[in-house]
């Protein structure tokens, strides 16, 4: 790239990580770090209402966490679904710990805690949002214009070396 003022080319700063819209893409094109500041913000909010609350039944773990801390967690999945089992792992944990506030399931196995919560893991749920998304596309439900960033790069002017 050529520098208007001076006419000398400039060196572009090299960058590993930038976030857009709230999530985070690194330039290895891995999720971890995204995954790494979800989980941090979710654990974060689940220490403030853990701190907010000491009696935890099933109803009231299940409007506090699904309004709070999920959300978090499930932000823009369509666009950053890990597929990295330590990725996954980092933001299910999140969840793990937090079916633990209930105490009196607390010392159940996961997958008892998630059905007596009425929960189910997050990456099947992120599993369902991609196979509804799917759906959706395969059967022209949701119009989706794949020619409109063709047009947008074409329009740009590209001027260089």
């Amino acid at each position: 790239m050529i520098s208007p003022e001076t006419g000398s080319r400039l060196t572009l700063e090299e960058i590993k990580t930038e976030k857009d819209l709230g999530v985070y893409f690194s330039s290895d094109l891995k999720w971890r770090t995204h995954c790494q500041h979800s989980a941090a913000k979710a654990n974060s909010i689940l220490g403030q209402l853990r701190q907010a609350f000491h009696a935890w039944n099933p109803q009231s773990y299940n409007y506090l966490y699904t309004a709070f801390v999920r959300p978090h967690l499930e932000y823009a999945t369509s666009v950053w679904n890990p597929h990295r089992r330590s990725d996954v792992r980092i933001i299910e944990n999140i969840q793990r710990r937090a079916t633990k506030l209930v105490g009196r399931i607390r010392d159940r196995s996961y997958q008892d805690r998630l059905a007596i919560l009425n929960l189910t893991t997050l990456e099947s749920r992120r599993s369902r949002g991609d196979l509804i998304s799917h759906y959706k596309i395969a059967n022209r439900l949701l119009d989706v214009n794949w020619l409109a960033s063709t047009k947008l790069m074409s329009s740009i002017a590209y001027h260089g070396p």
